[in-house]
């Protein structure tokens, strides 16, 4: 449990930081729409996010039947809120879809960049030249 709780609060932080880094960019360019719609996906993706977890947390002390059913409910319940949140960013002219968009991503961005910097540190290790 405290590995998770590690893991959850590591995440965040790399999320921020990308999310910090993208937004002041967005700001040098003057794109408010931009910035906003980046601000909606990126909170949204992490709210998502921590659903995610409590979800696993919680399924992990139930009997097998009854997770695969309270994980499926909360599986429909994330896209539905996905599908909301999309539909929002899309209604909203104040706010640039493609950027609420990339904001939901970013959780993704952070975990593949993360896998690919430990595997370019894991070949980097002298004998560790086999083939992926």
């Amino acid at each position: 449990m405290e590995k998770l709780t590690q893991l959850k609060k590591q995440m965040t932080i790399k999320m921020a930081a990308l999310y910090i880094v993208v937004l002041v960019i967005l700001l040098i360019q003057g794109n408010v729409s931009g910035a906003y719609g980046l601000t909606f996906g990126t909170v949204m993706a992490v709210l998502n996010f921590f659903l995610l977890a409590g979800t696993l947390e919680r399924s992990m002390q139930m009997h097998p039947q009854k997770a695969r059913v309270y994980v499926t409910s909360h599986y429909l319940l994330r896209y539905g809120l996905f599908f909301l949140i999309l539909l929002t960013a899309m209604k909203r002219v104040d706010m640039d879809f493609l950027w609420a968009v990339a904001g939901l991503l970013i959780p993704k961005a952070v975990i593949y960049a993360g896998n690919f910097y430990d595997l370019l540190r894991q070949r980097s290790r002298p004998g560790n030249r086999r083939m992926v």
